[in-house]
């Protein structure tokens, strides 16, 4: 059966200390057991809003996908 978690990363940016990210990685791969599906919030922006609205948070998304295989995560 799949496994849907919330998290709210409290303004998480690709720049955050290298032991936040370490913390948050082990909260999703070990405390939330590794959740198929991880609705976050709170993801900061890159750059200021593209012309067509969007906000990039690609860097962060990464930060926290490394930090979250390195806990040992999915």
């Amino acid at each position: 059966m799949p496994t849907i978690a919330t998290f709210n990363l409290c303004n998480l940016g690709a720049d955050a200390p290298p032991d936040r990210l370490a913390r948050l990685g082990a909260i999703v791969a070990r405390e939330l057991a590794g959740p198929n599906i991880l609705a976050v919030q709170e993801i900061m922006a890159e750059s200021p809003v593209l012309e067509d609205g969007r906000i990039p948070g690609d860097a962060a998304y990464q930060a926290l996908s490394t930090a979250i295989l390195e806990a040992g995560g999915p």
